[in-house]
């Protein structure tokens, strides 16, 4: 296992929006990797109870507006209601 997994990307940050997505989509795909290359049980289970709770702490500081605004999201998606990753960027750049 590559124990800097960050010399395997280039990364050139911009203050554009859309290279910074990007670099989040690229250090969760890192992440996921070096997690399915653990061995280790005891690791495992402090990665999974510490992006547990990061999670629910997370969910608790939502307010009312935005986990219904969460919601309604999930409900279009699920009806098929989508836009692509790049018509998205163009409306928030």
């Amino acid at each position: 296992m590559n124990s800097n997994p960050s010399t395997n990307f280039v990364f050139y940050i911009k203050a554009d929006k859309k290279y910074h997505s990007w670099i989040l989509i690229i250090k969760k795909i890192e992440l996921a990797k070096l997690i399915l290359d653990l061995d280790d049980p005891k690791l495992i289970q402090k990665i999974h109870k510490l992006l547990r709770d990061e999670s629910s702490s997370f969910r608790e500081s939502l307010t009312e507006d935005e986990k219904a605004e969460i919601k309604l999201g999930l409900k279009q998606l699920n009806s098929g209601e989508r836009t692509s990753v790049e018509d998205f960027l163009k409306k928030v750049s």
